[in-house]
């Protein structure tokens, strides 16, 4: 006995990853606009630069430079929502 699989061409599966993609966006971008949805992303932000500090953190053949004033790291988080901001005003 066999079964026949189908497999959708590349096409296909690049159409179905970007309309997911697109519906995702779609879903960020009207939960910021929800109360608090500006703060999630700062949030988000804030979380993602720790974490991108930790993996560089990890490699031991790299010299990490950290900000000595945490001020610089609300500068990337303001300059994050800047963009937020500059973004829903277009749209």
């Amino acid at each position: 006995m066999s079964a026949t699989v189908y497999v959708p061409n590349d096409s296909a599966a690049v159409g179905l990853g970007a309309n997911a993609t697109a519906q995702a966006i779609e879903r960020i971008a009207a939960a910021i606009g929800q109360p608090g949805g500006e703060q999630a992303v700062q949030l988000k932000v804030a979380e993602q630069a720790v974490q991108a500090y930790a993996k560089v953190a990890q490699d031991a053949k790299t010299t990490l430079i950290v900000p000595g004033n945490m001020t610089e790291v609300s500068g990337l988080i303001a300059s994050a929502m800047q963009m937020v901001s500059t973004g829903k005003q277009a749209g």
